[in-house]
C-alpha cells in the first residue's frame, strides 16, 4: 500500500496528506513529485483545527 492509494482510499485524512506535503516539499525536483504539494498545503492548513493529537499539531505548525 503505498501513500497514493492511502489518499485515494481516505482523502480527508489529514495525517496522511501531511505525510505526502512532507515528502514532496522535500524531494528533489528532478523527481517531479511535487504535483500534490499546493492542494495538500491548503487542505493541512485548512483543516489543521480538525488535529487533536499534539505532536501532528507541533509538526502542522511549521506549515507555510
Amino acid at each position: 500500500l503505498n501513500i497514493e492509494t492511502a489518499i485515494l482510499k481516505d482523502a480527508k485524512n489529514i495525517e496522511i496528506r501531511f505525510l505526502r506535503y512532507s515528502i514532496q516539499k522535500k524531494a528533489p525536483k528532478f523527481l517531479n513529485y511535487y504535483k500534490d504539494l499546493k492542494t495538500d498545503r491548503l487542505y493541512i492548513l485548512n483543516n489543521k483545527k480538525m488535529v487533536v493529537e499534539n505532536s501532528l499539531k507541533e509538526l502542522i505548525k511549521h506549515v507555510n
